[in-house]
């Protein structure tokens, strides 16, 4: 009888990552008794028009659609990374501090199709990072609806509704993963959207209910998030506080 070989080194850890994306196992959870707090958040920058700023330690971008507005951001956000999904022109940028994060996986779901002079392309863009203060691995989401779903428009609310199935449908699957898990983006809508496990952030400063939300999972949720400027943008940005352990 052939004994089996066990899986060593290069392949153990292949096999290992690859169970942990499909949501087989746990992430690694982070050192006992340690936590750390840290910032979310999220910016529609009017077509890339706006003035970029470090303003948290992760952010969610929307409408950065130019090259030349992703080189001003980089040149502006030194120490920070970016995922910028290839081959998904209209898809969101996700940008988080080097010096606290390091980057596991990206990938940018297609939501519905674009249409000529109505809607680009959307997407559901999330990456994975590895908190390097604990070694916890979070999950952060950044998305952009199509604009104006509820002004009488029945074709733009059955791609806002399909578009919404799509993120609850990730959220629910990188929970089932056991991520703590962020969504934060420009919803075109203002009351608050269920997702698996998430809470909503309320707005300390500023709009009461505005269409920029932002969420996590309960356990990883402080206070309430706060209206910063609009920067050059025809949206202020927004920023709150989570903690992981």
């Amino acid at each position: 009888m052939t004994t089996p070989r066990r899986c060593t080194g290069t392949a153990a850890a292949v096999l290992a990552a690859v169970l942990l994306l499909a949501g087989l196992v746990a992430p690694p959870a982070g050192a006992a008794g340690k936590t750390t707090r840290f910032t979310i958040g999220t910016h529609n920058t009017h077509y890339g028009k706006s003035r970029y700023s470090a303003f948290a330690d992760v952010i969610g971008w929307q409408e950065i659609d130019t090259a030349a507005a992703r080189t001003r951001m980089r040149k502006a956000l030194t120490g920070y990374r970016h995922y910028i999904p290839k081959g998904a022109a209209g898809a969101d940028t996700i940008s988080w501090r080097a010096s606290k994060f390091t980057l596991v996986h990206g990938r940018a779901v297609l939501t519905h199709k674009g249409q000529k002079h109505v809607t680009p392309n959307r997407y559901v863009t999330y990456v994975t990072l590895k908190v390097k203060a604990t070694g916890t691995t979070i999950a952060f989401v950044n998305t952009h609806f199509i604009s104006a779903a509820f002004s009488g428009h029945p074709e733009r609310q059955a791609r806002w509704r399909k578009h919404r199935k799509i993120l609850q449908d990730v959220v629910a699957k990188l929970r089932a993963a056991k991520y703590p898990v962020f969504v934060v983006g420009d919803f075109n809508h203002q009351p608050a959207t269920k997702l698996p496990g998430l809470s909503r952030y309320a707005v300390s400063t500023g709009d009461a209910s505005p269409i920029d939300h932002l969420y996590a999972t309960k356990a990883n949720k402080i206070g309430k998030a706060t209206r910063l400027a609009k920067n050059g943008s025809d949206h202020p940005a927004y920023r709150a506080t989570a903690r992981v352990g």
